[in-house]
């Protein structure tokens, strides 16, 4: 009877209620009772590996770097670009519209010169001007008639040796 006792005293302790036991064990109480990994020296060949693979993976990094600087100096420079282009369209709407003032300042001008021209070249400013200058309107006997047939000679219904002076003028003209 007395190892019955034994057994039921030990079920009445606390070790049959730890339930630590049961559950899942940490990293670090795995790696404490697994103790530590001693690495025996590799050999040569082997250190040269790991010396490789080492430069390589230096290498990677580094040409990562430099493309990640030169993406970034790329991404810069476009806009820049792009700022330098608007600064130039600016300027040339700018001018542009400058030139298109000038124009209608011009065509205005022209507009009122060729008004002017007119009214100076008008038959009553004409008449005003030469009575001005002391001229006359010709007479009905003043005014002479001359023909031009198509071989450029003139012919008076007068005479016609005033035929053969026009045709002179008109040939001394031509040749002048």
């Amino acid at each position: 009877m007395n190892t019955s006792r034994k057994n039921y005293g030990q079920y009445n302790t606390s070790s049959a209620y730890d339930f630590e036991l049961f559950m899942p064990k940490r990293k670090e109480e795995k790696q404490g009772k697994k103790g530590k990994i001693v690495r025996i020296s590799d050999t040569p060949a082997q250190k040269d590996r790991q010396e490789q693979q080492r430069r390589r993976a230096a290498s990677a990094a580094l040409r990562a770097r430099v493309s990640t600087m030169a993406v970034s100096m790329m991404i810069v420079a476009m806009v820049c670009a792009m700022i330098y282009l608007r600064i130039e369209v600016t300027d040339a709407s700018r001018e542009l519209s400058e030139l298109k003032s000038q124009a209608d300042v011009l065509k205005s001008e022209e507009n009122r010169l060729r008004m002017e021209l007119e009214n100076k070249m008008s038959l009553a400013n004409i008449e005003e001007q030469a009575a001005a200058l002391g001229m006359q309107k010709a007479d009905a006997g003043q005014v002479s008639y001359v023909r031009v047939n198509g071989a450029q000679t003139a012919e008076d219904s007068d005479t016609t040796g005033a035929a053969e002076t026009a045709d002179a003028a008109v040939t001394d003209g031509a040749q002048n």
